[in-house]
């Protein structure tokens, strides 16, 4: 599930920064009023770097078994449900692609804490 969501809000974030019009996917610059930004590019480069690179991080944290990885899958789900809930308020609208990673993101979390609990408590 990490992967998924590292992979595809990489290429979200790609695809807004380099289409700061929106079209690319299926948004207008008309949804921005209500928001600090005038295009999708900025939104584009923060989701790019914050909800992919922690993401990207937290997947290499898995791999490797590292001691930080539930850091890691916690705090990129919680980026990039900070992110979900920002657009929905600021565009009074919400996509099913948005309830989606909201519901993995959820998932994410709760199996990452309940996954760190066993490793503390195993110990």
């Amino acid at each position: 599930m990490v992967g998924f969501v590292a992979i595809t809000t990489s290429i979200y974030g790609i695809m807004m920064a380099a289409n700061p019009d929106g079209e690319a996917i299926n948004l207008t610059i008309n949804m921005l009023k209500n928001t600090p930004f005038r295009d999708y590019r900025l939104p584009g480069i923060l989701i790019l770097v914050f909800g992919a690179g922690f993401n990207i991080a937290a997947l290499f944290a898995i791999l490797s078994r590292n001691k930080w990885r539930y850091f890691w899958t916690i705090t990129g789900s919680l980026i990039i449900l900070g992110w979900i809930v920002f657009q929905i308020l600021s565009i009074n609208h919400i996509q099913y692609f948005q309830a989606l990673f909201i519901g993995i993101c959820i998932i994410i979390v709760l199996l990452s804490q309940e996954m760190y609990s066993k490793r503390i408590s195993d110990k």
